[in-house]
């Protein structure tokens, strides 16, 4: 399973503190196995305006009738998906889809001696996972037009033991989802074949409780995925070939080489959040930090980090991530 054995082995705060999310992680691990876009929805969401008044207090109204722990609890899940992995990126921006990987609340203590490097952390996980019941027992309240959000075990297999205990929890923009299949499609039929639908992928490539059905769409290819998490098509291209010949090393070494010269071309795509009241990490990925792509992606991303601090600025940040979340 792609995103399973991808995923890094380990949360750490303090990664997580320099930039690292776990969605990075797991798309560079990817690799061992084998856009420039403007800035959707930002400028046209804002809170309160006479447009959404009524959606603003119908909001608070629901929001009202959740307890104070309960809400405690959800706004924890929601301020660690946004400002500490690239949620906020797919709810504000134009990053088709993200995903967060954790552990279940039955096997958070089970898996504390491996994964945890604080007790601290563990707790965490313990509220995200409360949040997360919280979000379920209420979201009916916040019914989801735009965006598809679900969390998705990891299918049981004897090639993933050690994620059995592990979901993923995925934000999808369907439109941003779709038109990046659309803009990409030769690739996907390049990996996929001619048969590829992406009316198909978005329908159903995020149902049931199991993550085998994107999974085996995508044929777990992380050039596809690397495109799909808006992480640029060149990068995740080259960073597959850097892939493929590191297996080729393994099995023999007179690919060392050209292992090395294609190692060399690439670096971890990353920009420094200097705003401590919105510590808003930027998507991490490896990628050739010289290209025109490259460039382009770090230049949108700064546009939307700089856009989203200034959104949740102007607001009650629970408010005003539910008001987007449901967007018509």
């Amino acid at each position: 399973m792609i995103l399973s054995q991808f995923a890094s082995v380990a949360e750490r705060p303090e990664l997580r503190r320099q930039g690292h999310t776990r969605e990075s992680r797991t798309w560079r691990r990817s690799g061992k196995m084998a856009q420039k876009g403007g800035f959707a929805g930002a400028e046209s969401f804002a809170i309160p305006s006479k447009e959404n008044l009524k959606r603003t207090y119908d909001i608070r109204a629901k929001i009202a009738q959740i307890s104070e722990n309960e809400k405690s609890d959800l706004e924890f899940f929601f301020r660690r998906l946004m400002f500490h992995s690239t949620f906020v990126y797919t709810l504000f921006g134009d990053k088709p889809m993200s995903f967060e990987d954790l552990i279940k609340e039955g096997c958070i203590w089970k898996h504390y001696m491996h994964y945890f490097t604080s007790i601290e952390h563990g707790l965490d996980l313990c509220r995200y996972q409360r949040g997360w019941k919280v979000w379920k027992k209420y979201e009916q309240f916040f019914p989801l037009k735009k965006f598809i959000f679900v969390q998705l075990e990891y299918p049981d297999s004897k090639h993933t033991p050690a994620y059995l205990g592990h979901v993923n929890v995925i934000l999808v923009h369907k439109n941003n989802f779709f038109s990046i299949l659309k803009r990409h499609s030769q690739d996907f039929k390049q990996v996929i074949g001619e048969n590829f639908n992406p009316h198909e992928m978005l329908k159903n490539a995020f149902k049931g409780k199991s993550l085998s059905s994107l999974d085996k769409r995508i044929k777990r290819h992380s050039a596809l995925l690397g495109i799909l998490l808006g992480y640029g098509r060149e990068n995740a291209w080259h960073f597959y070939e850097l892939s493929k010949l590191r297996s080729k090393m393994r099995k023999d070494l007179s690919y060392r080489e050209a292992f090395e010269v294609a190692q060399k071309r690439i670096a971890p795509f990353c920009n420094h959040n200097y705003d401590l009241q919105y510590p808003i990490c930027f998507p991490m990925f490896m990628c050739l930090p010289e290209s025109k792509e490259t460039k382009e992606l770090k230049q949108k991303y700064t546009r939307q980090h700089r856009k989203i601090c200034e959104i949740y600025r102007s607001g009650d940040f629970l408010e005003i991530t539910l008001l987007k979340l449901t967007e018509e």
